[in-house]
């Protein structure tokens, strides 16, 4: 199930959470093709709701707001950051099949409600 959704300014992403609210994934959106999935950005590990989703002006971050408490802020493009687990041994491998999905970059607790 979907709880949250929001377009970019010019409706060419989509970005997306679950009822869980772990993962928010972004999509490149097209009128004559269905939505292809550009890469999962982890909130966290526990569930929570995920209450605002939203787009800067220039589709260049991506932010979320929770029940728990918390903001989450990523970098949509890609960074030197995002290489593959392979280039780093086995144990990253391991931790990024656990761990799957980009990291925020910032997070902000904004109390509970």
């Amino acid at each position: 199930q979907v709880s949250c959704l929001a377009f970019n300014r010019d409706g060419s992403m989509l970005a997306s959470a679950s009822k869980k609210g772990t993962l928010i994934r972004l999509w490149a959106t097209s009128q004559t093709h269905s939505p292809v999935l550009l890469k999962a950005l982890r909130r966290g590990t526990l569930d929570a709701d995920i209450l605002s989703l939203s787009f800067c002006e220039q589709s260049e971050l991506v932010s979320c707001a929770s029940d728990s408490g918390t903001m989450h802020l990523f970098t949509i493009a890609d960074s030197p950051h995002d290489a593959p687990a392979s280039a780093y041994g086995l144990a990253a491998q391991l931790l990024s099949k656990v761990q799957a999905g980009q990291r925020g970059f910032a997070r902000l607790d904004i109390g509970s409600q």
